[in-house]
């Protein structure tokens, strides 16, 4: 994705500027904030971090929304999540302008998605989806189990593998028998941030695994949603995502993918 990225943003007759806003001090915020403008530097993306403290009001927040969706020089916006918890989250994503919601997640960016219109496709999905087309996993006919229903990866990776063909079975936190469901899947993908949720005797048939969940345990280690070690060991496993280092990367990349397309559509419109 680097490599098919920097041609385009070489090509483009603007820089593209991607502008990130971080209201408080939650400290993995702040360290992904700091990985995804490392990575746009490394591309040729400019951008700039707007650091509003804890006790912002939603005015505040939206006042600066409101100025970069003015600014005819950024092409991205980005709303670091979460907020504090006195700022209505789903309300504010709504002030972003849909051209500029390279998260894809305004209401406009999600009403696209599920009537499969163009817009920008929420960053982790769309960093799932190229690494199945890297992979070459098949989609189309497949019995895809997602377990988590999350507005930033469940709903919206959904929404594009049923557009491509998919049979989709969403599980959560209330599904009975979780087994029952993965014997049957060519391809599951966990993002219900619970540490060994997937094991190994969940699997049923020959299956890819796609880890999204990020968990800190108590030793300070860091691991996703399966049980990546025992299911390595099982016949069944025809891959798995490592965590950390596997969807995480892949979510960045696809954040400067994103701001790279917004772009080029400002250019086009502009021309």
């Amino acid at each position: 994705m680097r490599k098919s990225l920097k041609p385009r943003t070489e090509a483009l007759k603007v820089q593209p500027r991607l502008d990130v806003i971080l209201v408080g001090e939650d400290e993995s915020s702040r360290i992904y904030v700091h990985m995804k403008q490392k990575m746009a530097a490394r591309l040729g993306i400019k951008s700039r971090l707007h650091e509003l403290a804890a006790h912002a009001t939603l005015k505040d927040v939206q006042d600066r929304i409101t100025a970069l969706n003015h600014n005819p020089e950024v092409h991205g916006i980005l709303l670091q999540l979460p907020l504090p918890s006195h700022l209505p989250a789903n309300e504010i994503l709504s002030f972003i302008d849909p051209k500029k919601d390279v998260d894809g997640l305004t209401p406009t960016s999600q009403g696209q998605l599920l009537s499969h219109l163009e817009g920008f496709v929420p960053c982790t999905p769309l960093g799932i989806l190229k690494l199945m087309e890297f992979y070459k996993i098949p989609i189309r006919g497949q019995n895809i189990l997602i377990v988590g229903k999350s507005a930033l990866v469940g709903r919206p990776i959904a929404l594009c593998l049923m557009h491509m063909g998919a049979t989709i079975t969403i599980a959560h936190r209330h599904t009975r028998l979780l087994a029952e469901h993965s014997h049957h899947a060519d391809v599951i993908i966990c993002a219900a941030g619970h540490p060994n949720l997937i094991r190994a005797e969940h699997l049923g048939r020959p299956c890819s695994l796609i880890d999204v969940g990020i968990n800190r345990l108590e030793n300070g280690k860091i691991v996703g949603d399966m049980d990546f070690e025992e299911i390595l060991k099982n016949p069944f496993c025809q891959g798995i995502t490592p965590v950390p280092g596997g969807i995480g990367k892949m979510t960045i990349q696809a954040l400067m993918a994103n701001t790279v397309l917004a772009a080029e559509r400002f250019t086009d419109s502009d021309s």
